[in-house]
């Protein structure tokens, strides 16, 4: 069915305000009952109206753990309420289901674009508000040499070649995207800022450039965005990420891993133009 109405919670997480013993629920007797005051905000995805309510949600006791207590003893009415709506909802064509798909995904590396992106990123968002789990972001950006930066075939290799390799070996509950032309974002799911940045120094320790791609790499890293501060939050770390290169104080400050006495970070530096270090 088509979805047309979607719920979510507001800012205040539930409120407790009450606690049963041996209470019986819809027809069960259970040994604790837990009831929350819960702020809902429905919006109809057909209408683009939005409507608040307060519910109260009971969570019981059972077998040594907790179950929500959806208050239902007979779902068919429910489900031919939404069987109902889902017929009255705009009809979607293949092609304007191929067009949003395509939309989401970026050509050149096939990652999620900006759109897909930026989707993926406001469910982690709102599931981090509402678990109270950490949250980090990161901007990666490719830069070409300055002499370069018109070849639009060497910066499209060196994007798509970034973008394999960020892939590659990311975590896999991490979340990579197109940000814009020459820059990357990524979702840290639950990870704090000082595990981020080391699984972040990691990432772009292994974007060395190579023999006939040569490009410098900048980043930036911003905590758990608050509600409507996303999109602002990743413009300043773009803006910061296209000044600074990862050798730089913003990469200095992040913890990574080290090879005897040097960071990821110079790695960058030292195996540039047929130079080794070690």
């Amino acid at each position: 069915t088509t979805e047309i109405y979607t719920l979510s919670l507001h800012d205040a997480l539930p409120i407790f305000f009450d606690r049963y013993e041996n209470c019986e629920y819809a027809g069960k007797v259970y040994p604790v009952i837990l009831a929350f005051s819960v702020d809902l905000e429905e919006l109809n995805l057909s209408t683009g109206k939005t409507s608040n309510e307060q519910a109260q949600k009971y969570v019981a006791r059972e077998g040594g753990g907790w179950k929500v207590c959806l208050g239902y003893t007979d779902l068919k009415p429910s489900i031919r309420k939404y069987k109902c709506l889902a017929q009255a909802a705009p009809k979607e064509t293949p092609d304007d289901i191929c067009k949003a798909a395509v939309l989401r995904i970026d050509p050149l590396t096939g990652l999620f674009s900006n759109l897909g992106w930026m989707e993926q990123a406001e469910k982690e968002v709102l599931r981090s508000r509402t678990y109270g789990n950490p949250l980090s972001m990161a901007v990666i950006t490719v830069k070409l040499p300055e002499d370069k930066r018109q070849d639009n075939a060497l910066k499209d290799a060196c994007i798509s070649y970034v973008g394999g390799v960020l892939a590659a070996n990311m975590r896999k509950t991490d979340t990579l995207g197109k940000y814009d032309e020459d820059s990357f974002a990524v979702i840290f799911a639950e990870t704090g800022l000082k595990e981020a940045g080391q699984e972040l120094g990691g990432l772009i320790e292994r974007c060395e450039d190579k023999e006939y791609l040569s490009y410098e790499i900048g980043c930036s890293l911003c905590a758990n965005p608050e509600k409507g501060d996303l999109r602002e939050k990743l413009a300043a770390a773009r803006n910061l990420a296209a000044k600074k290169i990862f050798a730089a104080k913003e990469a200095a400050d992040m913890p990574s891993a080290r090879l005897g006495k040097y960071k990821a970070s110079d790695l960058l530096n030292f195996n540039r133009k047929w130079k080794n270090h070690y």
